[in-house]
């Protein structure tokens, strides 16, 4: 019997390999065009429908002695850094679907999350209609209302049962984040292209030089090669490490650390597909849009 694992071990190795890192002749091949300038723009993204490029992680102590890591929750104030990208102020940085979806946060929509295989209880909806983003699901007909908005667009509160009531408040250089009434973050615009979030010591600071965007130590992207390529950096206390590459063609984005593991999202009109390396997992679809 154990002659038997062993053979179907070996017979399956060249596959396992085969998807444990990206395909290096492809990212070779690439038809490469350019991206757009990078920017750091204060941006609200409360839908949390985003491709991760990097998920914080907080570690916990389990009761084995063993160290599990949990990924920091997503913020829903941050950044748009152009082309998609998205940091928020817990230090996560993603791709936005709607973004690269193309569509308008303003304008009703209508999402299909399918798993790749697909199962019929892993493919959900995502829809934005009368300020309210709805979460229904292919194998039962309960609604959940994932939040709604209300008020100005100097103070727009969001609240529901799958998030924790908020609200953005914008005061001229000033961007506030409430919970209950209480100010948890103040984001002050210090110059043109400079941001402070105060709540923090040493203050955590943003900004953009050039083709360059620091993001409170935690990051650095530079955009080069005639803006074919940005680099996703990881600083340290000296110095600092590639972690991410990513480039781009007509239909499809690849994010690949230098040992080629990373990400894939090929895009087909109103429809992406994620891979992880070369292994899809995810399809998101437009099912309605407009209006």
């Amino acid at each position: 019997m154990k002659k038997y694992q062993t053979l179907i071990l070996v017979l399956l190795l060249p596959i396992l390999n085969g998807c444990a890192t990206m395909d290096k002749r492809e990212i070779a091949t690439l038809n490469r065009v350019p991206f757009a300038p990078l920017q750091l723009t204060p941006e609200i993204e409360p839908t949390e429908l985003r491709i991760d490029i990097v998920r914080q992680q907080n570690r916990q102590i389990a009761s084995s002695g063993a160290n599990p890591t949990a990924d920091v929750p997503y913020h829903p104030l941050g950044f748009d850094l152009g082309n998609g990208l998205f940091y928020d102020l817990n230090g996560n940085l993603s791709f936005q679907i709607l973004s690269l979806l193309d569509l308008d946060t303003n304008l009703l929509f209508k999402i299909r999350q399918e798993a790749i295989p697909h199962r019929r209880r892993r493919v959900r909806y995502h829809t934005w209609e009368n300020q309210t983003l709805k979460i229904t699901y292919d194998h039962r007909d309960r609604v959940n209302e994932m939040y709604t908005t209300s008020g100005t667009p100097d103070s727009l509160s969001y609240s529901g049962r799958w998030i924790r009531d908020f609200t953005i408040v914008k005061k001229d250089t000033l961007i506030q984040y409430l919970v209950n009434d209480k100010v948890r973050e103040k984001l002050v615009r210090k110059e043109a292209d400079l941001y402070q979030l105060d709540k923090w010591l040493p203050r955590r600071e943003y900004q953009m030089k050039n083709n360059r965007i620091e993001l409170a130590r935690h990051f650095r992207l530079e955009i080069t090669n005639g803006n074919q390529v940005i680099h996703v950096f990881r600083l340290a206390l000296i110095g600092q490490r590639l972690v991410y590459s990513i480039e781009k063609s007509p239909d499809k984005v690849v994010i690949y650390s230098p040992g080629l593991v990373g990400k894939k999202i090929e895009i087909k009109g109103r429809e992406l597909v994620v891979y992880r390396n070369n292994r899809p997992y995810n399809r998101y679809t437009v099912v309605q849009a407009g209006h």
